[in-house]
């Protein structure tokens, strides 16, 4: 491989790491077909285990939540209980569900 190959290589790596890195909340709401994904909203069905408070990311004149969405299963420790779930346990966590402060946390169980 030459030394121009090579260096384009790189960059492209590092292109493709940075750009990963710099913005969590490139996949919009639709995207939700993975199982755990940055989304400037929850859909209907999921729930989501962070939520975080971000410049530029889903407001473009300023701040609002980024939430970090998955789909619902037994056992997952969640900020929200869907519809068509319970939950088996819950605690009070700090700068997990509010980035501000304390919120509830819930352990979900299929109904």
């Amino acid at each position: 491989m030459t030394v121009t190959r090579k260096v384009l290589a790189v960059a492209a790596g590092l292109t493709m790491f940075l750009g990963g890195i710099a913005s969590p909340a490139a996949a919009q709401s639709s995207d939700i077909g993975v199982n755990r994904i940055w989304a400037c909203s929850v859909p209907s069905g999921k729930t989501y285990v962070k939520r975080d408070w971000v410049l530029n990311q889903c407001n473009p004149t300023g701040y609002a939540f980024l939430y970090l969405v998955e789909d619902p299963r037994d056992g997952l420790w969640a900020c929200t209980i869907p519809s068509g779930w319970t939950y088996s346990e819950m605690i009070e966590e700090k700068f997990v569900c509010n980035p501000f402060g304390y919120q509830t946390t819930y352990r979900l169980r299929r109904r």
